[in-house]
Formats: structure tokens, C-alpha cells, sequence
């Protein structure tokens, strides 16, 4: 073997060096589903849940309705069932959601994924902006910049509150229990303005 390595005739190589990690164009796909799924979520998700609480609101007793008092999104819906899992109201509830769900076609018990929808959104924050610190920075050298984005003309004060805000809380807004917290305070907001 090793005279055959010694031969004089002359040898060529060819490296093929094979994309390890996904391909420009499979992150690019990756971002754009996410973006969408963020888009729906910001756009679609209240009203959707607010067009189920509001058909569910219909249907069901007071009795019913009172258990899922002060469930004002997916979240406090799907965290609320889980409760009830194994209460005879659980059974009652699901049933009242059908026309809704055979309306649009969803399969049974849907909100129990609402969860892996929040961590959808966050990885695409973890993929599109890494961090509250980073998207914070950009921002703020944005402001400095101004003349750059025309677009953002009218909201460089709040834009600038955020940027400064987020960067002063990096560590409690990056962290991946924030968004239920945000909800659950959003909720604990809506149900004070009632009262």
C-alpha cells in the first residue's frame, strides 16, 4: 500500500465539501413560514379566540361560562381545559366548541397546541432578532439615524421608549416564560377594567 502511495505519476485531488447546515435558501423558507406564523398569530389569534369564548358564551350555562371566567386568549383557554381535564364540565365544554371547530375544519381539543404556537413565535424572535439587547441597539442607532427610515417618522418616541425599556429588562424579556406572563397580565388588565 505504501509503494503504491510513493508512485510517481502524478495525483490530483478533489475535495467536495458537502453543506453541513441548511442551505441559504432552506433558512430564508424557515423565516418566511415564521414570519407567517407571527403574523397570524398577532393578527388572527384574538379574534379568533374572542369568536370561540363569544359562540362557547351562547351555548353553554352560566355554570360553564363561569369556569372559564376571566380566560381572555388561547392560553388561559387551553390552561383552563387542562384544569377541567377530568371534571364533568371537560366533556360539555369540547362538545359546545364543535359547530366552531367543524366550521373551520380543526381537529378536536385544537387550543392544546396553542403552546407550541408560542414557541413557534419565539424561535422566530430567537431567529430573526436573537434578543431583546439586540433588537434594542438596532433601534436605538436607528434613532440616531433617522434620516434613514422615513417610514418610522412617526413613532420614534415610543420606538425609542421600547428600545430603551427592552434594554433595561433584557434578562426578565428574553426569558422564554415571558409571553405567558405578558398574557396573563394582559388578562389580569381586562378583568380589572371590569370590575
Amino acid at each position: 500500500m505504501r509503494d503504491k502511495l510513493k508512485s510517481k505519476s502524478p495525483t490530483s485531488f478533489v475535495v467536495v465539501m458537502k453543506p453541513t447546515g441548511p442551505t441559504e435558501e432552506a433558512v430564508l423558507k424557515q423565516m418566511q413560514f415564521l414570519d407567517n406564523v407571527h403574523n397570524l398569530k398577532d393578527k388572527v389569534a384574538d379574534a379568533c379566540f374572542d369568536d370561540l369564548y363569544s359562540e362557547l358564551n351562547d351555548k353553554l350555562a352560566s355554570k360553564y361560562m363561569q369556569l372559564l371566567d376571566g380566560c381572555a386568549t388561547f392560553t388561559h383557554f387551553a390552561e383552563r381545559m387542562l384544569v377541567l381535564r377530568n371534571k364533568m364540565a371537560h366533556p360539555i365544554i369540547v362538545d359546545a366548541c364543535e359547530p366552531f371547530r367543524k366550521r373551520y375544519n380543526l381537529d378536536p381539543e385544537f387550543w392544546e397546541q396553542w403552546r407550541a404556537v408560542e414557541k413557534l413565535n419565539a424561535d422566530r424572535n430567537l431567529l430573526v432578532h436573537c434578543s431583546v439587547a439586540e433588537s434594542a441597539d438596532a433601534v436605538l442607532k436607528a434613532t440616531r439615524e433617522r434620516g434613514k427610515f422615513p417610514q418610522a417618522e412617526a413613532a420614534w418616541s415610543m420606538l425609542g421608549a421600547l428600545a430603551s425599556y427592552g434594554k433595561a429588562h433584557v434578562d426578565k424579556l428574553d426569558a422564554p416564560e415571558h409571553n405567558r406572563h405578558k398574557s396573563l397580565l394582559a388578562c389580569q388588565r381586562q378583568l380589572q377594567h371590569k370590575a
